[in-house]
């Protein structure tokens, strides 16, 4: 019998290292995309920036046109 128990004590001992490497597999995987999630979430962040950098930017320069068009009305020309 104590046999018998040696042999389902190793046995357990091997299932519980399988279990306890599947687990640190799966784990490490997990932690993999988490990584890459959060890089993918820092990009989108640095792209949502830029857009309203780039709109900001815009938005002046249309201003800056339309005072310039506005001025270049008003001016005389040779014409009349």
């Amino acid at each position: 019998m104590t046999a018998q128990v040696e042999a389902l004590r190793r046995r357990h001992v091997r299932e519980l290292a399988a279990a306890q490497r599947a687990a640190d597999q799966r784990l490490a995987a997990l932690m993999r995309e988490l990584t890459a999630l959060r890089h993918l979430e820092a990009r989108a962040q640095a792209l949502t920036r830029l857009l309203a950098e780039r709109d900001t930017a815009l938005e002046h320069q249309a201003r800056r046109i339309a005072e310039l068009e506005a001025a270049l009305l008003r001016t005389p020309t040779q014409l009349g």
